[in-house]
């Protein structure tokens, strides 16, 4: 049995989970649109696997991106208004199945929630204030009312500490500002 590159295989599990992000989908989905089996999704979910060339071609052509690689911590290559990919398909055969869809799934929370937000929207591009960015939260699809703005400004914070996701980039130099890298 080959040695598991446990880099690789990191690097894979966030390259995938943040397709998810940008595409709403969900490891079942992936699972049902890529015919890949579930023993080899969930080692992907272990990081427990050094993917065959066969299963990496199914997942780039699942998402339309066959230039995109997965093993590398570089920026992820990914147009998601691609409407000729193929996960676009399985999203409108599937959209009744709850279980493909992380906003079906997840969205209960206020983290995923301002996580998918700040990841899929364009307006957390440019340098702006927490506030800003709480107001414009409070006004994009799937916004709920129960999410308090002390848990979404948490999830900002965490996004910048821990998870890197956002960077403070500011024209003034004060470090107030936030944007998706």
């Amino acid at each position: 049995m080959a040695q598991i590159d446990e880099k690789k295989a990191a690097l894979l599990k966030a390259k995938i989970e943040r397709l998810f992000l940008l595409t709403d989908l969900t490891w079942e989905a992936l699972q049902e649109g890529t015919k890949i089996s579930s023993a080899t999704i969930r080692r992907i979910q272990d990081k427990k696997t050094n993917l065959s060339k066969s299963n990496i071609k199914k997942i780039k052509t699942f998402f339309g991106s066959p230039q995109m690689d997965l093993y590398t911590d570089s920026e992820l290559d990914f147009k998601s208004n691609n409407e000729k990919a193929p996960y676009q398909k399985f999203k409108e055969d599937g959209k009744s199945n709850p279980e493909y869809f992380k906003s079906e799934n997840e969205f209960s929370s206020a983290a995923e929630f301002v996580k998918f937000q700040i990841l899929s929207n364009e307006e957390f591009e440019k340098p702006l204030k927490k506030r800003q960015i709480l107001e414009i939260l409070k006004s994009s699809p799937g916004y709920k009312a129960k999410f308090t703005e002390d848990s979404m400004s948490k999830e900002i914070e965490r996004l910048h500490n821990k998870e890197k996701i956002l960077a403070t980039k500011d024209p003034k130099k004060n470090k107030s500002y936030f944007c998706d890298r």
